[in-house]
């Protein structure tokens, strides 16, 4: 019952939020969300007082939208500007969309005013039309002005205009070729290549991974990342992955001789007094203690290290200038380590980690070839990490 009245409570003081929100909202001149409020808070009930009070609320907004857009559109019209299609267009299709927001909840009869609901719908169908073929007119001269350029920019700006135009005008004279024609003009193509300035041969692997450009998270509408040079393409800028050093340490083995000394339990007895009285708890039962020994050992513990640095930079290149826009240095490290050990005493002196040393055996070293291919992933995490933060345009 408790929860029923904490619902019920709940509901009515968002009820009331609504209206004053829809008010605020209709008061500041934000008509289209004052209307959106009061037709959810309307479907949901339209007979208890908030209801009632949201009828009003949406009759004035309403009348309020039309009078303002109308003004609006016969303002821009008057100005005889091209470009004003787009927004005679898209205020004719927001008003169409509000009075088909409102037309499923026709008729609304006010109790308190004892009056019905005054909705004065038109209809924008040929208006919506006539708009719609000016703008797509519009935007099709204009995406071919900007195409005609030659810029970049103006490129993406097009691409954004033949994109509105085939969703209203499916393959409309030549969009779809246009847009095309767009997307390659306005993309940036990035030539990534792998330089090895050192003695050592990277990996293919390695190499495979670093040039997944795909799993690096660099996506973008007008970035186009490649690592193999296409002959027709004019490519922006190029990203040199250039290593200088390879770093392998030699195989190293630490041995070190360890004493291992612990009390461990023994077996037990019976607690006793001072007189040797053997002690009972409160059920009486005798109590037992634990008793204890030292026990010890020593474990000889192999520890096998080697390790890789690398050096290289991230070059940053403007091809058509032939100049280098940015330098970054990539640095990582890889090691690989293995603990082993033998055991002579009593085993009950080592601990849970000395046990899986034990079990532990020596192994052999890696390769340098298996070192560079163990550090690629730290490679590329870091090569991924400058290219994020490094975005070349």
């Amino acid at each position: 019952m408790k929860k029923i009245l904490l619902l019920v409570g709940f509901i009515l003081i968002s009820s009331c939020n609504s209206t004053k929100r829809a008010q605020r909202e209709l008061a500041t001149g934000n008509y289209i969300k004052s209307i959106n409020i009061a037709v959810n808070q309307l479907q949901r009930n339209s007979s208890n007082r908030r209801g009632q009070q949201q009828m009003l609320i949406l009759e004035e907004a309403f009348e309020k939208l039309k009078s303002r857009d109308k003004k609006r559109v016969k303002f821009l019209k008057r100005e005889n500007i091209p470009s004003n299609s787009v927004e005679i267009h898209d205020l004719l299709v927001q008003l169409d969309d509000v009075q088909n927001k409102i037309r499923p909840l026709i008729p609304l009869y006010n109790e308190n005013q004892s009056r019905e609901m005054k909705f004065e719908f038109q209809n924008l169908d040929q208006k919506i039309i006539d708009a719609r073929n000016e703008m797509v007119d519009y935007l099709y001269d204009e995406a071919n002005l900007l195409l005609d350029s030659g810029d970049k920019f103006s490129a993406r700006e097009a691409y954004k205009d033949l994109i509105r135009i085939e969703e209203l005008r499916p393959n409309f004279r030549s969009t779809r070729e246009m847009l095309n024609e767009a997307k390659l003009m306005g993309t940036d193509f990035i030539l990534v290549t792998l330089i090895n300035k050192t003695d050592f041969v990277i990996p293919n692997r390695v190499q495979s991974m670093l040039l997944d450009f795909n799993t690096y998270g660099l996506d973008n509408e007008w970035t186009a990342f490649h690592t193999d040079r296409q002959q027709n393409l004019d490519y922006d800028y190029g990203i040199r992955i250039q290593f200088s050093d390879f770093a392998f340490s030699p195989d190293i083995v630490r041995e070190r001789e360890i004493n291992l000394e612990e009390e461990v339990v023994d077996g037990w007895e019976y607690k006793r007094d001072q007189r040797g009285n053997i002690l009972r708890d409160s059920k009486g039962n005798k109590i037992k203690v634990n008793t204890y020994t030292t026990v010890s050992g020593v474990m000889l513990q192999s520890l096998q290290q080697k390790s890789v640095g690398v050096k290289a930079q991230v070059v940053y290149r403007d091809i058509k200038s032939g100049q280098n826009i940015n330098t970054f240095p990539l640095v990582s490290e890889f090691a690989f380590e293995n603990i082993s050990g033998v055991f002579n005493g009593d085993a009950r002196v080592l601990s849970d980690e000395d046990k899986m040393i034990l079990d532990n055996p020596p192994v052999p070293f890696p390769s340098n070839e298996r070192m560079l291919i163990d550090a690629g992933e730290e490679i590329k995490t870091n090569l991924k990490r400058i290219l994020v933060r490094n975005p070349i345009n």
